[in-house]
């Protein structure tokens, strides 16, 4: 019994850190926490030396550690004079390329999004199918004192699962142009190339901006295991 027991829950750890049903592309994706110092005086200088790695296809950016918790920030909105709630995640334009999220409606972000005037949201599945979203509309984020949080909704992905399989999918709205630091760096490493070439250039980009910090580069391997 105990050896049919170990083999179940052997089983049961496989599933979940070798999932395909996460809706994203999980594969030679490095995360890198950087310092605020450096993405708030150095982010453009970061972004253009990781990409002029052969290895290095682009690099995009988040609020928190996506995929590495049961919880994150909620925000509470209203759309169409309707209060809903939804977890908020602030991510640069260019997140769903590099995180292989394929749109299901609306459009993509993009980078004219990013410096613009207002807050624009991409909403998940189950927020869209709930609240019949269409493109265009607007959410409102009343306890926000900016003018730029009356924000359009421009596109719809998948239910991507941001949390472990312990949870439920629940309703996700990325959010562009939000003023807030977004310190995890997510970098798309080209197939076939050296690993471990590729680690060593992402620690030497951050110790020619700031020596005195310890990068450690994370893959999604490892922050499953940390999940779970």
């Amino acid at each position: 019994a105990l050896i049919i027991v170990t083999l179940f829950m052997g089983l049961q750890n496989h599933f979940m850190t070798s999932s395909e049903q996460l809706g994203f592309n999980k594969d030679q994706v490095a995360i890198v926490n950087l310092t605020p110092e450096i993405y708030a005086k150095h982010k453009p200088q970061y972004i253009q030396k990781l990409k002029d790695y052969p290895g290095i296809e682009d690099v995009a950016f988040c609020s928190q550690k996506f995929g590495s918790e049961d919880s994150y920030r909620t925000w509470g909105g209203v759309y169409k004079e309707q209060s809903v709630n939804f977890t908020s995640l602030s991510v640069s334009w260019n997140f769903f390329k590099v995180m292989g999220i394929p749109l299901i409606g609306g459009r993509m972000p993009t980078e004219s999004d990013e410096r613009g005037n207002n807050y624009s949201y991409v909403f998940n599945r189950q927020m869209r199918d709930k609240w019949n979203m269409e493109p265009n509309d607007i959410m409102r984020i009343p306890w926000l004192e900016e003018e730029s949080a009356d924000g359009s909704v421009i596109g719809f992905v998948d239910d991507v699962k941001f949390t472990s399989l312990r949870q439920s999918v629940s309703e996700l709205g990325f959010v562009i142009n939000e003023p807030r630091l977004m310190l995890y760096s997510f970098i798309r490493v080209k197939a076939g190339s050296d690993i471990m070439g590729v680690v060593d250039h992402i620690r030497k980009t951050v110790a020619h901006l700031d020596p005195t910090y310890p990068c450690e580069v994370e893959f999604y391997d490892e922050i499953f295991d940390h999940l779970y």
